[in-house]
């Protein structure tokens, strides 16, 4: 988007060559003033001829403010240029327009506020882009259980209706009250950690026992899939927070068990690197392309489009959250339809 004058920047930018065209005048004035004061108290003695001093002095002075004119005019939108820039790209920003970009020249202050500036553009945009993205896809993932929900309550309050028909029901009633409770725990501890810079309660415990539960709690998805599982690791302590590492790893193998093939592998993998625990949750499924995995851990992000897949892309973006706050970091590998969730914590 290309940067068009603003009318309060044109009045800045002319303020401003106004004010140091006034400070240059005032200057030379007082300059002025007091050569004729010391000339006419004979602390100095001016030598001009009589009949063209006068004229000599009024041309010095002329020409002393038109070139002072000139040279604040010229430095004046010289040096207002890039804050001219700055403050409509501002302006562009606050209205919204986040396509907007500015270019300061090569100067290397210059340079780096340039591109820091662009750069709060592009994230702002971004986080439109997912804001809006992520209210079609919570509505949707709201309102599709709900309306089954609803539909489902509605067909069993018929008279004489089947018994096996109504636990059928019963049960995908369950399961769909399950589904919205995930999306909105998720919504909620999204919410906590986002205003969250510091972690309380930690406590040293075992770390591969509790990757070891978590598979357990998610039994019941991995054997609908008939996934074999490889959990093959030493005992591993760790001092951190017990529950938000929990939400982690639940996380993590849950999305790892979604994209997974059917009757494919999921490894579990802990090793010690330098000061840090890394741990490795590896699947069988869909290649994550590169532009994919850049984005994968922003808020609201969805590598399916399709909804065919349940997840509203949050949970990867609370694993980052945590992670970060522990000091750690999440990395992800993607090739050849083996995709490996990598998660690196300090010990300590």
């Amino acid at each position: 988007m290309k940067l068009k004058k603003k009318e309060s920047v044109k009045n800045f930018k002319t303020l401003f060559v106004f004010i140091v065209a006034a400070i240059l005048i005032l200057t030379i004035t007082i300059l002025f003033l007091t050569a004729y004061i010391f000339s006419v108290t004979e602390l100095i003695t001016l030598h001009f001829d009589e009949k063209l001093g006068g004229f000599v002095v009024l041309i010095l002075a002329a020409s002393s403010i038109i070139i002072g004119l000139t040279l604040s005019f010229t430095f004046g939108q010289i040096i207002m240029k890039p804050i001219a820039q700055v403050i409509e790209g501002m302006t562009f920003l606050a209205e919204g327009k986040y396509d907007v970009r500015i270019n300061l020249g090569e100067h290397n202050a210059l340079k780096e506020l340039g591109d820091c500036f662009n750069k709060l553009a592009i994230e702002l945009g971004n986080n439109e882009m997912f804001s809006a993205e992520f209210i079609n896809n919570f509505s949707h993932e709201l309102k599709t259980p709900l309306v089954s929900i609803t539909g489902l309550i509605s067909l069993m309050k018929k008279p004489n209706f089947p018994e096996a028909k109504r636990l059928e029901y019963l049960k995908i009633i369950e399961e769909e009250a399950n589904r919205l409770s995930t999306i909105t725990t998720n919504v909620l501890s999204l919410s906590k950690l986002e205003g969250q810079e510091i972690i309380k309660d930690k406590n040293k415990y075992n770390l591969s026992e509790q990757i070891r539960n978590c598979v357990l709690l998610l039994e019941k998805k991995w054997r609908k899939k008939k996934l074999s599982l490889s959990l093959d690791f030493d005992e591993y302590n760790i001092f951190a927070n017990e529950d938000m590492l929990k939400q982690v790893w639940v996380n993590l193998l849950d999305n790892a068990i979604k994209f997974s093939y059917d009757k494919s592998n999921l490894i579990v993998d802990i090793n010690r690197n330098d000061d840090c625990l890394v741990i490795r949750i590896t699947n069988n499924g869909p290649t994550i392309s590169d532009e994919n995995k850049k984005l994968i851990f922003n808020k609201f992000y969805q590598v399916d489009k399709t909804h065919q897949v349940e997840g509203n892309g949050i949970g990867l973006s609370i694993v980052n959250k945590i992670v970060k706050l522990h000091n750690g970091k999440v990395e992800v590998e993607s090739k050849e339809e083996l995709t490996t969730f990598i998660v690196y914590i300090p010990k300590n």
